[in-house]
């Protein structure tokens, strides 16, 4: 019975998905090359309104796109054209949905700089053709002639615009903007001579470009890197740790793609110029986009139920009701797992090593949650979002639902497993565990005081607590022996990889324990010196390393995000907080009280109340150590060994490292990190 009903289901819904094929979810796209002989080819060519357009269209060559004629090959034609391409079919946007294209390209100039253009663009757009008179500066987005009635041009892009145009805030004839809805970069980057990114990423070279765009839903975050080349590559070969950060901002796209149809492709436009033309070669193309919701569940499907036939509806009703009856079997039939408690003593800690983390259902944690119900979201941070979940037993429990697709169930769960052994009075215990349907999850047992940063910030002003110079002294010892455990004395040694406030969690007598190191990256032995090379810089802007930006993560990072949370907790200011104005980041911001000899005058007024007069020694010690731990070089850190040395004052490592001087001025940051925190700065949130 139940597996004629899931046959019959399976039709009605595999009918149902076919009623519009042209309308594409979930989309994963790749294309080495463009060979016109293959019929797979997943791209079209948009015809444009000959009303107003007379140019030449884009066209094949040599298992390539030229969106713009090579004007190597065609001196005698001095034509303006927009080249367009898109995928061949629309695209439905979530509002939660994430996307990474990856394309290699070549813009072939024959002027000196600045005097050929325009540009070339990456775009996902409403408007399937180019807009009416969109050529030259406008690079085949935007009309300077028709209004954006209902969004019907509504559109993102990251532009490789190679002339400053008038009236548009160019930088430059050589720079990588993103663009919303205009051709005025919502931010930018210059690639022109005398800029951070020449010549690496200068326009006019005649290079070969591998570019990668990706967007995070869940953190609003757009980032533009590149390569290189000297000839096309495809995109899913080239070496990551080659990749350049070229530019970096925060936007919701939601707001823009609102749960709708758009088209994703390539534009290029070409003035006629006596100086020079130029051309611009496409050579491969990579996409895929994720959303939470998966396959689409959304009012596209219920419309498609409504042109069902009523016989084969009602079926679908039939079959539905016995899948659910089927279901509601298995689940009650089902042995409910031990479960593990949360250790509280040292004998404890002992005796519960040889314990297993505890594998739970999507089920149970849907249930527990309310179905991951709004109203029980309790944080939300870079890697997943935290909801309060009630267990069948009437235990709480605190589920971090992953915002991102991780590694394969059976590596998932090995590294679960790890990380359960990795037990320490001031780490946050791992309770368990769920991966399942593409889903992965963490378990940790609830704790009612919340995190630090409610309390340091004020940031949901839930209590009338406050927290003294002696309580906050003991919650920096305490993250301090959390990350001396995890790199030098867990089973496999362990980078957390995002220490900052919102990760510091607060029992009831306000004791500290580290939370989300399950999300952290198992390295090498220490005796083997190796660091982990990653894609991007996964973390909290204003408490990353510098060295991150480039992809490399070692215990030295979480040492000096360590520095940082120690002046936030010492100063209770933020990492960026705005209210600094010129030194909007709390580093700079301390950097010139040490300079003015004025550290101790403008820590928090609850530490200044507080504190004892042996206190003011002890917060001479932190704030040395923090500027210490946050120095732009790695090998000028110490190891969070040391660290805890000085904090529980032990007097071997404490007075080797506090004799060791600071800096008279501030160490700079490589130009690229600043480059990064400023086109942060100057976005607009």
């Amino acid at each position: 019975m139940e597996a004629w009903g899931l046959n019959v289901l399976t039709l009605a819904i595999t009918y149902m998905l076919h009623l519009d094929l042209d309308v594409a979810v979930a989309l994963r796209f790749e294309q080495p090359s463009f060979n016109v002989t293959d019929d797979k080819l997943g791209i079209s060519f948009p015809k444009q309104d000959p009303s107003w357009y007379h140019g030449q269209d884009a066209s094949f060559q040599n298992n390539e796109i030229w969106l713009n004629p090579n004007p190597n090959e065609v001196l005698t034609r001095r034509e303006s054209n927009i080249g367009r391409i898109i995928y061949k079919d629309p695209i439905q946007f979530t509002a939660d949905m994430s996307f990474l294209t990856c394309f290699s390209f070549e813009i072939i100039t024959t002027a000196t700089f600045p005097l050929s253009g325009s540009g070339f663009a990456f775009f996902i757009s409403a408007s399937k053709t180019a807009p009416a008179h969109s050529t030259g500066r406008y690079l085949g987005l935007v009309s300077p002639t028709e209004e954006n009635e209902n969004g019907q041009f509504d559109f993102f892009a990251v532009e490789f615009d190679t002339h400053k145009s008038d009236g548009i805030d160019d930088p430059s004839g050589s720079h990588i903007g993103i663009d919303i809805n205009s051709v005025k970069s919502y931010a930018y980057a210059d690639s022109s001579p005398g800029s951070p990114l020449f010549p690496r990423l200068f326009l006019y070279n005649n290079y070969t470009f591998t570019a990668w765009v990706e967007y995070n839903a869940s953190t609003r975050l757009i980032q533009v890197s590149m390569i290189n080349a000297t000839s096309p590559t495809p995109c899913l070969g080239s070496p990551l740790d080659t990749r350049l950060l070229a530019l970096r901002s925060f936007y919701n796209l939601s707001t823009l793609f609102r749960n709708r149809t758009m088209y994703i492709g390539f534009s290029a436009t070409n003035n006629a110029s006596e100086d020079g033309m130029q051309g611009v070669g496409l050579f491969s193309w990579s996409f895929c986009n994720e959303g939470e919701n998966g396959r689409d569940t959304s009012n596209d499907v219920l419309k498609l139920l409504c042109e069902v036939l009523l016989p084969l509806f009602l079926g679908c009703l039939f079959c539905i009701a016995g899948l659910y009856v089927y279901r509601k079997w298995r689940t009650n039939s089902r042995t409910s797992p031990q479960r593990d408690g949360l250790p509280q003593t040292d004998e404890e800690l002992t005796s519960s090593r040889g314990k297993v983390a505890q594998q739970f259902s999507l089920i149970e944690l849907r249930k527990a949650t309310q179905a991951f119900n709004e109203a029980n979201k309790i944080a939300e941070g870079a890697f997943g979002i935290v909801y309060r979940g009630t267990l069948h037993d009437g235990s709480l429990v605190a589920v971090k639902k992953l915002k991102q697709g991780v590694r394969k169930e059976q590596e998932f769960e090995a590294e679960m497993h790890v990380i359960h052994k990795c037990r320490h009075r001031n780490l946050l215990q791992l309770r368990g565990w769920c991966y399942e349907k593409g889903e992965a999850m963490l378990v940790y047992d609830f704790m009612e005081k919340g995190s630090l940063d409610w309390y340091i910030y004020g940031k949901d002003k839930v209590s009338m607590e406050v927290l003294d110079s002696e309580v906050r002294l003991n919650i920096l010892r305490d993250v301090a022996r959390a990350l001396e455990y995890l790199h030098f004395h867990s089973p496999t040694r362990i980078v957390h990889r995002d220490v900052k406030a919102a990760n510091v969690i607060l029992t009831n007598k306000f004791h500290a324990m580290l939370a989300d190191f399950g999300l952290s990256r198992l390295v090498p032995d220490p005796d083997e010196k190796e660091v982990i090379v990653i894609n991007e810089a996964a973390g909290t802007l204003g408490s990353l390393a510098p060295e991150v930006f480039n992809g490399i993560v070692s215990d030295k990072s979480d040492v000096y995000s360590y520095g940082v949370l120690a002046l936030e907790v010492a100063y209770g200011r933020k990492m960026i907080d705005k209210s600094l104005e010129k030194d909007r980041y709390l580093l700079d911001w301390v950097w010139a009280l040490k300079e003015q000899g004025s550290l101790l005058e403008e820590l928090h007024s609850e530490v200044r109340a507080s504190m004892h007069t042996n206190h003011a020694d002890q917060w001479k010690k932190v704030l040395h150590i923090a500027l210490l731990c946050s120095d732009p070089a790695p090998e000028a850190r110490p190891s969070m060994k040391q660290v805890c040395q000085v904090l529980e004052e032990s007097s071997e490592g404490s007075l080797r490292l506090l004799q060791e001087p600071l800096p008279l001025t501030k160490p700079p940051r490589p130009d690229a990190v600043q480059f990064i925190l400023s086109s942060y700065s100057s976005a607009r949130l």
